[in-house]
């Protein structure tokens, strides 16, 4: 189709392309990508939380769970060896830094060991053999994690053949070397994190539970509380939140109104007031005159009637007030006369 402008001068009509998506698409592409994120959030989760465990492992109570009754974080790792719990016990006994190592790759132990306790030098390497005179560990005993014990773990239960379960507090960044030597150092160390604030306080249990056909299952569980909390808000919380902040707010300029009134009638109470200052039949004398002035000038109004009915006392001013009673028998003096 073609416009057309004066005599000699034609434009071509605009052209409407479709749309390359429609509406409906569009919200069925954003739908698809929340449930994909969605779906991914939900395994990230998952996997965080627990791996190579069945929901009956995953819930069911191990030993250590009585230390740490209510934790923030609460994992569960899990799995199958083919041999049976008394050849896989002698490797979980000699755990430790200085020890049997724990068995972790060396690159994971040299970032461990730059990040919390800023030395280069690397791990030592994990033990690819059993050690005699590491094979007894009681409870109460301290298992090194690093150089000078600047992080351990504390032995709270021991089964052989069966549990080891380890405690420790410590900073969550950077480590603390004590005097092994001293045995109140632990407790002081402790202390001294938990005052400060910042700490991660974890049990780690080590569980072998035998199998058939000469298996082992050896299960993993962590159970922390750390400070400080990190608080998530929850979205339901929102509202709740905000009437109470809107609430605080409320309160806070009612607080403020009445400190304001407070200090403005103790400002009054000390400013200097003549009537105040004079003597109380001075002060008397003056506001009958006062009103004596005013209850004249109100009768000489023009137009104003006057009236010959008495106004009883009491209901006329508070009896408090010896001046204003004054001031009515003045006016009504001066509207009898």
């Amino acid at each position: 189709m073609m416009y057309r402008i004066g005599r000699k001068s034609r434009l071509s009509a605009p052209v409407r392309r479709p749309l390359a998506w429609s509406p409906a698409e569009s919200a069925a592409t954003v739908a698809c990508w929340a449930l994909a994120g969605w779906v991914l959030a939900g395994a990230a989760r998952r996997v965080s939380v627990r791996t190579g465990v069945s929901d009956e492992e995953a819930f069911a109570p191990l030993p250590g769970d009585e230390f740490i009754a209510h934790p923030m974080v609460d994992w569960t790792r899990g799995v199958t060896a083919r041999a049976a719990p008394e050849q896989i016990w002698p490797w979980l006994a000699q755990m430790g830094y200085g020890r049997g190592g724990w068995y972790t790759p060396q690159g994971v132990d040299l970032f461990a060991n730059r990040w919390v306790f800023g030395v280069r030098h690397p791990f030592p390497a994990s033990a690819s053999r059993l050690l005699p005179e590491f094979q007894h560990v009681a409870i109460g005993d301290l298992i090194c994690d690093g150089p000078d014990y600047a992080s351990y773990f504390r032995v709270l239960r021991v089964d052989p053949q069966h549990a080891l379960v380890y405690r420790s507090i410590r900073h969550p960044r950077r480590g603390s070397p004590i005097d092994i030597t001293d045995p109140q150092a632990p407790q002081r160390a402790e202390q001294r994190l938990r005052e400060a604030g910042t700490y991660i306080d974890f049990t780690w249990a080590l569980v072998l539970n035998e199998l058939p056909d000469h298996q082992t299952r050896l299960l993993v569980r962590t159970r922390a509380n750390y400070s400080p909390r990190l608080q998530v808000p929850h979205p339901a919380a929102r509202p709740v939140r905000r009437h109470l902040r809107n609430g605080h707010a409320a309160g806070d300029r009612q607080a403020r109104r009445i400190a304001r009134a407070d200090r403005n009638i103790a400002a009054r109470s000390r400013a200097p007031s003549p009537a105040r200052d004079k003597p109380i039949g001075l002060a008397a004398a003056g506001s009958t005159a006062a009103n004596a002035r005013t209850s004249r000038l109100l009768a000489c109004e023009p137009g104003r009637r006057r009236s010959s009915r008495s106004v009883p006392l009491h209901a006329a001013a508070p009896q408090r007030n010896p001046a204003h009673l004054t001031a009515v028998h003045v006016r009504r003096a001066s509207h009898e006369g």
